[in-house]
């Protein structure tokens, strides 16, 4: 063990895991130091400020490097007690001294009194301090402690970080007594929940730890996009849960759904499980939906309001096109499908316009389920457009559980595949009788990132009008884009290769790489270039690639969070929907500022401060996932297939890709990856309770 100050940092300290590398002046002699005594140090730490004693358990490695084995906050002499006094604000000199004085000049000692806070007031000048001090002091010991404790139990410096922040003094009993709640609240994982609820021996037949398996096993299936479960299939799943927990002993599922009937969330249904919420907002869906449409119909569209129309806007509209507008006569609510180019929005500023033209005093409402997509949205037809979740009034002072009705009397929705459940059920509920509804979105893009098969439930009940655009109308004929979209969906292999579109055909993942390097401009403006993978993980994948193209230069400031340089000027993308913050998962914003625990993201046109675990709700989005760059567009997109995993490489994810492109699109492919994108056709259905209530 040795003790000392560690001076500065010489690479961010992530904030997630506490790994810091820092300079470390040493009070110890015979060590390898440079020729200022110093030695530099690597390693986890719970807590770092510059000039922080600190006593560390080290193992040399070469020169003056070493690594660090365990560290602890140093107090035992003076002048490292006087470090931390000094940090409370207003405390003098003279002061600090005094309340060093009967505590053999160890501040941590004041925490051992039976008294803390008499001890202080009885010192001149030191009363006023108590609060802050011991508040300081207290943090600084649960941290360390907990983080000694837990951090070889896999729970990050971050999680012990907000475990101290919500339960303070009690944090370690509280995790002890409620461990899966607490876990809970915090964002500890179930897993890493059940090796702590072992560690403080509790048992595996625990009531509690029976609802955390629930709970965990309809997260999972929400996540992979179902809104419920087939008893068998979540039986087989909990088997396999078992097997990968610290107790993996066969558990009877009969005890399991003994529980679940005692629990007033869940709702078991035949051979169906569900969140109960789950199932309420999909009988609510459909029961708008109905209200929607039996609405009676206020206006009669003619051949010759078609003709006037389009007079006025100087648009020649396919036979196909018009189908919309004469189901806008007939019909209070409308699908209308296409894939890209297909005249999707052309038909959305002629059903404006129709609509003005009838009624002067329409009010139109058009929005989009995520922010990038609802600027699409206005740019394309020219009228205003927002996000869902903006429109029915979901933000930070709002309840989720109120609504407000809208006041359109024609509402667009746009990019219908990404809405989930959950905000469609929002949207419904506060569109009024009589308004009329048009759903537009290509049924052949990826589903939503949230849970539900909304746009897809609605196409196969058969219940409403639709309209399906297939003729080609946005990109000139010899384009390869829209054309090699097409091919993909028809399964097809022989993609048109021109000046719109290149492939290179690659024997690894590092030869990708390679010539991904000139490709990439770091100053090209995100509407001019975006790079897509289909995979988070490996070379290829979007962890490994932010990290590479995103480090920070020496001396550059940042943020660093779980391996990331977060910089000002940077694009990031947010990855969970949190209506009331004002962002949807897919978002893409911008950081605006780097602050001492967190950064500020610019979002269109609002402000949003993320710290914390809040760090966990954004990734850079320089290479970004297939599925969140859904609703986006760039002039030229860069597509990286790489062989594994095979379950990502599907037609749907990969026309999604291609479409993304207006200029340009370069798919870099290891192996057969394409042919196997291409032949894949995914078979993954969602299960909902929609698709029986419509």
């Amino acid at each position: 063990m040795i003790h000392g100050k560690a001076l500065r940092l010489l690479k961010p300290r992530d904030e997630a895991t506490g790994y810091s590398i820092f300079v470390y002046l040493p009070e110890e002699q015979g060590l390898h130091c440079n020729s200022r005594s110093e030695i530099i140090c690597a390693g986890k730490l719970p807590l770092f400020s510059p000039g922080i004693p600190l006593e560390l358990e080290v193992e040399w490695k070469h020169d003056c490097f070493y690594h660090v084995a365990a560290s602890r906050i140093c107090t035992s002499r003076k002048a490292y007690s006087l470090f931390f006094l000094d940090k409370i604000k207003g405390i003098s000199a003279d002061t600090a001294n005094r309340i060093l004085e009967g505590l053999d000049n160890d501040i941590r000692k004041l925490l051992e009194l039976d008294d803390p806070e008499g001890y202080l007031a009885k010192i001149p000048g030191a009363k006023r301090f108590a609060g802050p001090l011991l508040e300081q002091l207290g943090y600084i010991s649960a941290t360390e402690g907990l983080f000694f404790e837990l951090s070889s139990l896999g729970i990050e410096f971050i999680q012990i970080d907000q475990l101290v922040k919500v339960y303070r003094a009690d944090a370690r009993e509280c995790l002890k007594q409620d461990t899966y709640d607490v876990c809970s609240c915090i964002g500890i994982p179930f897993l890493q929940a059940d090796y702590l609820a072992r560690y403080f021996e509790k048992g595996r037949m625990d009531v509690d730890r029976m609802r955390a398996i629930v709970w965990e096993l309809v997260r999972r299936y929400e996540e992979a996009g179902h809104t419920r479960i087939r008893i068998k299939d979540m039986i087989t799943e909990f088997y396999r849960l078992l097997k990968r927990s610290p107790w993996p002993w066969v558990i009877s599922p009969v005890y399991l759904f003994c529980i679940m009937q005692g629990m007033p969330e869940i709702r078991i249904d035949g051979i169906w499980i569900a969140r109960n919420k789950r199932f309420q907002q999909e009988k609510e869906i459909a029961k708008n939906l109905s209200r929607i449409c039996s609405a009676s119909q206020v206006r009669d569209i003619s051949e010759n309001d078609i003709e006037a129309m389009e007079a006025d806007l100087d648009i020649r509209f396919l036979d196909s096109q018009k189908e919309l507008f004469r189901a806008m006569g007939k019909n209070k609510l409308i699908l209308l499908t296409g894939g890209p180019g297909t005249g999707k929005t052309t038909d959305i500023k002629g059903a404006i316009r129709l609509c003005l033209m009838a009624d002067p005093k329409a009010r139109i409402g058009l929005c989009a389920p995520t922010a990038r997509a609802a600027q699409a949205m206005k740019a394309a037809s020219g009228h205003p457009a927002s996000t869902i979740h903006s429109m029915v009034g979901i933000t930070p002072h709002s309840a989720c559980e109120g609504h407000q009705e809208l006041p359109y009397d024609l509402l667009i929705v746009d990019e219908m595949s990404m809405v989930d459940t959950e905000i469609f059920y929002h949207l419904l509920r506060s569109v009024k009788t009589g308004c009329q509804v048009i759903l537009c979105g290509d049924p052949d893009q990826l589903e939503s990132v949230g849970c539900g098969a909304v746009f897809r439930d609605l196409l196969e009940c058969g219940k409403y009008f639709t309209v399906k655009l297939w003729q080609i109308m946005r990109q000139e004929e010899e384009s390869g884009i829209v054309e090699n979209c097409r091919r993909i969906k028809q399964g097809r292999t022989d993609l048109v290769v021109d000046q719109t579109c290149r492939i290179y055909r690659c024997g690894t993942e590092e030869e990708a790489v390679q010539l991904l390097l000139p490709m990439y401009d770091k100053n090209t403006d995100w509407s001019k270039q975006q790079i897509l993978s289909t995979t988070k993980t490996g070379m290829l994948g979007i962890v490994s690639l932010n990290r590479r193209f995103e480090m920070a230069e020496d001396g550059q400031e940042c943020y660093r969070y779980r391996g990331f340089d977060y910089k000002r000027g940077d694009k990031v993308v947010f990855v969970v929907n949190n209506y009331k913050a004002g962002y949807c998962n897919g978002d893409i914003g911008k950081i605006e500022d780097i602050q001492a625990d967190g950064v500020v993201v610019r979002l269109e046109g609002k402000r949003i401060y993320l710290s914390g675990k809040g760090m966990d709700d954004i990734m850079p989005g320089t290479i970004m996932t297939i599925h969140k760059a859904q609703g986006s567009e760039a002039d030229e997109v860069i597509i990286l297939l790489p062989e594994y995993p095979r379950t990502l490489l599907s037609r749907n994810s990969l026309n999604t890709a291609v479409s993304r492109a207006k200029k340009k699109v370069v798919i870099l492919a290891v192996g057969n990856a394409l042919e196997t994108a291409i032949s894949n056709v995914m078979q993954h259905r969602r299960e909902t309770w929609l698709s029986e209530l419509l």
